[in-house]
């Protein structure tokens, strides 16, 4: 160490229950669509979830898939909930997450739970 030089270090202990790290690509798509997320706090989701709605509304298709704490990816690949293929077009998403207690998680600052994703065939 040099005399008058010093550091400083600051980090974060992300304990808390957040969504963090929302990324949803490619953007438009045609096959499938990825979304991908980091989870912290120290216990997973008990209620996870991304519901995803046509421009009137109505949900077409609910993805439930278990997500740990950590890195998390949810591919989409444009099946309806019935298994059919989807029309081309604009489709919305919603994240949710729940803890056991059934409180949302919250997203972290320019990350959002909602969005939009355009199909193309």
């Amino acid at each position: 160490n040099q005399p008058g030089l010093f550091y400083e270090v600051n980090f974060e202990v992300l304990g808390r229950q957040r969504i963090a790290n929302v990324q949803v690509s490619p953007n438009p798509f045609r096959d499938r669509v990825r979304f991908s997320f980091v989870i912290t706090g120290h216990q997973p989701p008990a209620e996870f979830s991304i519901v995803i709605s046509d421009v009137t509304g109505k949900p077409v298709r609910v993805l439930s898939p278990d997500v740990p704490v950590g890195s998390s990816e949810v591919i989409w690949n444009g099946e309806s909930n019935g298994g059919g293929q989807v029309p081309a077009g604009v489709y919305f998403y919603q994240i949710d997450a729940r803890d056991q207690a059934g409180q949302p998680y919250l997203f972290e600052l320019l990350n959002s739970e909602s969005g939009k994703v355009v199909l193309i065939r």
